[in-house]
């Protein structure tokens, strides 16, 4: 990956890329010490949790351990079942909540993106 340079989150950016581009899904995981009377307090203090953005609170002040990456390998016959769509005129969109650019880099082992 290179030198570590820049900020911690400049380097977190920067794995992410490094695991995207070779089509790997990216964990980051981090974590935050409180104490279980905090918890609650915070808690009580955001709607019980009730929503995603009632429990963005916790993710503030987190130390980072570690990220990696996950390969999810392309199913058996997908290369091959996009040559034969594509032979036969059909182009393939592919929707996903993927990073950019590990929807790029998986569309490009399938077949899907040819540049």
């Amino acid at each position: 990956m290179g030198a570590a340079t820049g900020t911690g989150i400049d380097l977190l950016n920067g794995a992410v890329k490094f695991f995207a581009d070779r089509a790997l899904r990216t964990i980051l995981v981090t974590y935050r010490d409180i104490s279980m009377d905090e918890f609650e307090r915070i808690k009580a203090e955001n709607n019980d949790f009730e929503t995603e953005a009632d429990r963005e609170v916790l993710e503030q002040d987190l130390t980072a351990v570690c990220i990696f990456g996950l390969q999810d390998p392309l199913r058996d016959g997908i290369v091959k079942s996009i040559e034969q769509v594509s032979a036969a005129g059909i182009t393939t969109i592919m929707c996903t909540g993927d990073n950019i650019d590990t929807a790029i880099a998986i569309s490009k082992e399938a077949g899907i993106v040819t540049v």
